[in-house]
């Protein structure tokens, strides 16, 4: 596990987007097992926001607890202990009025969409409809997606080039009200020249000696957590469609089309100079037709904590075939083998995805110990819209109208031969487009799989992929989380990052 960063909010189930700094999408609570069916009664669904990928949770002093939720269009706060969901109130954010519909337009929509099922023609008349009021896009679609709780309950949230601060109207309180506390747009801290490039944020996350980073395409910046300060390091003419990584030793990891980035924030600077300790390599690109990202599109993950252990960032490519790669992400090992067709012996080593990929792996990989797990993102029907692609509408049809993606694949990185290695790969069941978390306490990773509409967790033994169990939600689209997560939760329940609202399903009674 890597090491807590001191500055993100403490005792919480959900700290930021990919769980920690490291972005390896581990928890520490169990899923309860297979063999659950969840009954209707256990599911609170709190219709809200047109897809809600942020998250940060909080304990208060007095045992009280909530969730900030963010999303396009909006940012919410939630009642969330003894079991509660309930919202307390949501800002809309200024400018993207239209990527937000209201709870009750969306509880209309999740009761139409369910009662046309599998009739393909008429569940995609509405989500096209949907997605052309509103215009929510591949765009649209990031704003406020990695939100990230600091350790005195500021939540943080990009929107188009802005990071919101968010915190308690009565501080301390988890009843009160959320307000802006504070804002900053990036864009007026560039050179007009590259201004121009940068259009949205993608990465948000927090040092472990408390500023925040944050990045977009053509910029890698640091903040002071009031928002007063930026130290900003331009990288013109690379898109950066992933989000951003923090060790403990303050190294900063992007991924960008044409390198796999270490920066170093020195406390004063945010360097790109070797002499620092920064880097970049090149890695396997190939422009492929519909390719939601630009170059790889995942967010790098770290691998290898503590003393004497291999210390490595690993992503995706976009190669042919598209590969698992690993970089040295300090000093180059004595002992470090030459990848074949790679820059340098920076790159540690590289292995091909088994099951199909002809685009990209979108999700990052899930790293536990010297494991790493990648999922198949790909769209089997890609659905047009005037501007491209109609994202909305393409996620949703996945697993309910058509078949989902299909494979996942863990691979072993082997301290003795400086090499990856697959362990198993899981092909029965289409999946939903979602981030599955490892529990260190189950030793399993839990996939959402969908078919016919019919949304299950299935759950894998993180050492050998076998299956051990099956968690059956429900038939709806409210189980659809559009590419973000289900997270296991310390009362046994589950919290799911809804696309069409949270929710939260009940521990089974006992």
């Amino acid at each position: 596990m890597p090491p807590k960063n001191p500055f993100l909010i403490q005792d919480s189930f959900f700290p930021m987007v990919h769980y920690n700094s490291a972005q390896t999408d581990v928890v520490e609570n169990s899923y309860g097992g297979g063999g659950r069916v969840v009954k209707p009664e256990e599911v609170n669904f709190q219709p809200g926001g047109m897809g809600n990928p942020g998250l940060a949770h909080r304990r208060y002093q007095d045992g009280r607890e909530a969730i900030c939720v963010s999303g396009p269009g909006r940012v919410a706060k939630y009642r969330f202990d003894e079991g509660r969901l309930e919202l307390i109130n949501e800002i809309k954010i200024p400018g993207h009025e239209s990527d937000y519909m209201s709870g009750k337009e969306l509880a209309e929509l999740v009761a139409k969409l369910d009662a046309v099922g599998t009739n393909d023609e008429e569940f995609l008349a509405i989500t096209q409809a949907v997605a052309k009021k509103t215009g929510i896009s591949s765009e649209s679609w990031p704003n406020g997606m990695y939100g990230m709780m600091d350790r005195d309950g500021y939540f943080y949230a990009g929107f188009g080039t802005v990071l919101y601060k968010f915190g308690d109207k009565t501080p301390g309180d988890a009843g009160s009200e959320l307000v802006v506390v504070a804002k900053r747009d990036i864009k007026n801290d560039l050179p007009e020249e590259l201004a121009a490039e940068v259009s949205r944020f993608l990465g948000v996350n927090m040092t472990y000696d408390g500023h925040v980073v944050v990045a977009l395409s053509g910029v890698i910046g640091i903040l002071d957590r009031d928002l007063t300060k930026s130290w900003l390091a331009p990288i013109p003419g690379e898109a950066l469609d992933n989000g951003v990584i923090a060790d403990e030793n303050n190294g900063i990891y992007v991924v960008t089309d044409k390198f796999m980035r270490k920066l170093v924030w020195k406390g004063d600077e945010l360097s790109l100079d070797e002499a620092d300790g920064a880097w970049k390599e090149p890695y396997d690109w190939v422009k492929k037709k519909g390719s939601l990202s630009r170059g790889s599109g995942t967010t790098p993950t770290l691998m290898g904590f503590g003393e004497g252990n291999d210390r490595l960032v690993l992503t995706v490519d976009q190669g042919d075939p598209v590969k698992v790669v690993a970089f040295w992400r300090d000093e180059i090992p004595d002992d470090a083998v030459a990848v074949q067709g790679a820059p340098s012996k920076r790159t540690a080593g590289s292995a091909a995805i088994s099951f199909p990929v002809k685009t990209t792996i979108e999700w990052s990989p899930h790293v536990y110990g010297y494991g790493t797990m990648v999922m198949g993102s790909e769209f089997p029907r890609v659905i047009p819209a005037d501007k491209g692609l109609d994202l909305l509408s393409t996620v949703m049809t996945m697993g309910t109208t058509v078949p989902g993606p299909r494979g996942a694949e863990k691979f072993q990185w082997n301290t003795e031969t400086n090499r990856l290695e697959s362990a198993w790969v899981y092909n029965d069941k289409g999946l939903a487009w979602q981030l599955s978390p490892i529990s260190t306490v189950d030793n399993a990773v839990y996939l959402n799989t969908a078919k016919d509409g019919l949304y299950s967790l299935t759950g894998l033994d993180w050492d050998t992929g076998k299956v051990i169990g099956t968690i059956t939600l429900g038939k709806s689209v409210k189980f659809n989380t559009g590419g973000t997560f289900v997270t296991p939760l310390s009362d046994g329940g589950l919290y799911i990052n809804g696309f069409f609202g949270p929710v939260r399903i009940a521990a089974p009674a006992r």
